[in-house]
């Protein structure tokens, strides 16, 4: 085992998300302040936890290495996510008045359906959370090994135990707040890891020449649709521009004031 800064800020990331989830959890007395708590968040907050979840440590890895792989055709297609959750703010969420309140999709879609819609839905949403979780816990394993030179297993251990005990404990609002400092971690890191990297380069002229002469950046056959690979990444980026409404992304509105 060995310990750097690396591991310093591996461990204080864990404790501070373990402490705010904890503090903040506090209180909570019923099922419904579990899955939404009192609905009082500030607008600020919740745009803050949307986007820590859609962010993510599974997608930050996946969008980089896809990014380094495919280029510019990625890129672009990935914007699609950003572009449905415009769809979802401005077309789709103002019209959920009434749904404002209920505790998950499955109930909503009990109340609207039956009771056999209910369960489809629960199974549903149960299943997908289930293979999101998984990839974020195998990537604070990852991080874990690259941390402390040990097995990844001991971080996903490590990780689905923190995420465990303060969602166990307090709810939605413990998620919630520890998506504000995840976010803020987001923020503030990745520029600084990009100011250290682009600082290390003997010469920035290597990067710009790889981009210009590569022909994952060559915008002429990146957008040139008669091309197989170009017509296969218009459609995944109509695909992630699809506005769906997963459990998180359901929760967060629901819990909203208004």
């Amino acid at each position: 085992m060995s310990f750097s800064i690396d591991s310093f800020i591996f461990l204080i990331f864990l404790v501070i998300n373990l402490s705010v989830g904890i503090f903040f959890g506090r209180g909570i007395k019923t099922i419904k302040e579990y899955a939404i708590g009192n609905r009082n968040f500030s607008t600020l907050t919740i745009a803050a936890t949307l986007v820590a979840t859609g962010i993510s440590g599974s997608a930050f890895v996946n969008d980089l290495s896809q990014s380094y792989t495919n280029g510019l055709y990625f890129i672009w297609a990935i914007m699609g996510s950003s572009l449905c959750f415009l769809v979802i703010g401005w077309f789709f969420a103002p019209r959920l008045g009434e749904f404002l309140g209920k505790l998950s999709i499955a109930e909503t879609m009990g109340d609207l359906y039956g009771k056999n819609v209910r369960v489809i839905s629960a199974l549903a949403g149960c299943a997908a959370t289930c293979g999101y979780m998984a990839a974020q816990i195998k990537v604070s394993g990852m991080l874990f090994e690259y941390a402390f030179n040990l097995p990844s297993e001991y971080g996903m251990v490590a990780g689905a135990t923190v995420v465990a005990i303060y969602s166990s404990f307090g709810g939605i609002k413990s998620v919630t707040f520890t998506d504000v400092i995840q976010l803020f971690t987001f923020g503030t890191i990745i520029p600084t890891l990009a100011f250290f990297i682009f600082g290390s380069l003997d010469n920035i002229s290597i990067v710009v020449d790889s981009i210009q002469t590569s022909e994952l950046f060559d915008y002429k056959e990146v957008f040139d649709f008669t091309q197989p690979k170009s017509l296969y990444y218009l459609f995944l980026f109509l695909y992630f521009m699809m506005p769906g409404f997963e459990p998180p992304i359901f929760q967060r509105i629901s819990m909203a004031k208004s």
